[in-house]
């Protein structure tokens, strides 16, 4: 299982960083890691979009969830029919809020065994034949920082950008969780930038300024879908307000 999963996510991962290595001048690798932040982002931009759409959509049903549990008390089975009739007239799909999440499970995890083991000196050896070898790895940022080693502003940026990131985009809890869900809800915007710190610090640098560099990127990602919607949203009332113009006349 480790070694199909070194060939078909830790590889391709290692050998599309290297080959950003080569091309982008002045061969940065923090540089490399934001372009490849970037290139990440965008390839998962429908992914993620469908997630916070879906999102958006449970808080949105949340209270008609709660009166539906009400209603039916004890009928699990007209509950389940009910809820699935819910779903289907505000066109959620269960699945969407999921499966994303789980096709990049894989990824952050190769992400992280690059990041963890890519400056080592045989990691050229998982180099593909046509990725050029750069002979050594300069692991600097702006020449200033050395990413392969430990420090204290890789974490204290990471922690911050999580918490930004935590406090416009993690998810509100449904209305019938309770006053505990949204009591943990809102301990975890700030648990986890506490949590995202404490951790980096004792990993090399280039771990924490990935998650820096993805928490800046989701930051931006989220803005944009965020104003999509709004334009959906608008859209769709004005949508509205024309068909009961004409129905008046």
């Amino acid at each position: 299982m480790s070694q199909l999963f070194h060939l078909i996510i830790y590889r391709p991962l290692f050998n599309a960083l290297m080959l950003l290595y080569g091309f982008l001048p002045g061969h940065d690798v923090g540089v490399v890691i934001i372009v490849f932040g970037f290139l990440i982002k965008a390839v998962f931009y429908p992914l993620t979009k469908k997630t916070m759409m879906h999102q958006q959509k449970m808080q949105a049903i949340s209270p008609h969830l709660k009166k539906l549990k009400d209603d039916h008390k004890g009928k699990p089975e007209d509950l389940a029919k009910a809820t699935m009739e819910l779903y289907k007239e505000h066109q959620v799909k269960p699945l969407d809020g999921c499966l994303p999440l789980l096709i990049q499970i894989p990824l952050l995890i190769g992400l992280f065994q690059v990041f963890r083991t890519g400056f080592m000196p045989d990691a050229l050896k998982d180099l593909y034949g046509f990725v050029p070898n750069p002979g050594t790895l300069h692991p600097f940022f702006l020449g200033i920082i050395d990413l392969s080693k430990k420090n204290i502003y890789m974490p204290l940026l990471a922690g911050a950008a999580q918490f930004v990131y935590g406090r416009f985009f993690t998810p509100k809890p449904q209305a019938d969780g309770g006053e505990m869900a949204q009591m943990m809800a809102k301990q975890m915007v700030f648990m986890g930038p506490f949590l995202t710190f404490f951790i980096s610090l004792n990993l090399p640098s280039v771990l924490p300024f990935y998650w820096f560099v993805n928490n800046v990127f989701s930051v931006l990602e989220g803005k944009l879908i965020q104003r999509a919607k709004d334009a959906q949203d608008e859209n769709a009332k004005g949508k509205t307000q024309k068909v009961k113009l004409q129905e008046k006349t």
